[in-house]
């Protein structure tokens, strides 16, 4: 749904992939790191790629949970392959208690992120799930906007009227610039972060 929801605001809404930032959480950092990747490889840029909690790849975060049982996986979503083409800033925050995630998946993909303009924030104290969304999320990425000049960037020409408007006409197939994958089998990396998750008694 990540390439859908871009295509959506690229296309119906006309916004420029330059004013997008791409934000991906824990499992969706997987969608949101190939979004840009692909992206930037076309030549395209996001204004900012913003992971929380991500991993290196499924295959790599599963075998470190359970073992060779692991190499059944199929990786849909290969972070550490995918961020090497990440050229739009990028901003990586990780709870250094996570324990479902270890922080050191977000450090190696900092060091492999091909962006000139990258940040790796590390929260204390924090988990998987208990970051505060103000402290630990918007403060940093405030600071992060600014320091890559996109806080002074002029508002655009779009009102929620007009979002609302284009809402109503349910027209929400558009060729897709950005093809969207479809489907999840017991190879796919939503169905195996949740069935771990469930194994270790953790939630996403």
């Amino acid at each position: 749904h990540t390439r859908a929801a871009f295509n959506f605001l690229t296309q119906k809404l006309r916004i420029p992939p330059q004013r997008i930032i791409v934000f991906g959480r824990s499992i969706g950092t997987g969608p949101a790191t190939n979004l840009v990747s692909i992206l930037n490889r076309s030549n395209k840029h996001a204004a900012a790629l913003v992971l929380q909690s991500p991993y290196r790849s499924i295959k790599t975060l599963a075998k470190e949970l359970v073992g060779a049982v692991a190499n059944i996986i199929m990786d849909r979503f290969d972070n550490e392959a995918d961020i090497v083409h990440c050229i739009s800033p990028t901003l990586i925050i990780h709870g250094r208690q996570d324990e479902l995630i270890p922080v050191l998946h977000a450090s190696v993909l900092y060091e492999r992120c091909g962006a000139e303009a990258k940040c790796l924030e590390i929260i204390e104290g924090v988990d998987h799930n208990a970051f505060h969304a103000l402290d630990h999320i918007i403060r940093p990425l405030s600071t992060f906007l600014q320091k890559i000049g996109a806080d002074r960037l002029p508002p655009l020409a779009i009102t929620s009227h007009y979002v609302m408007q284009v809402l109503d006409q349910n027209e929400f197939l558009v060729p897709p610039e950005i093809p969207e994958e479809r489907g999840e089998g017991p190879t796919q990396p939503g169905f195996v972060v949740r069935a771990l998750g469930t194994l270790l008694g953790r939630t996403d």
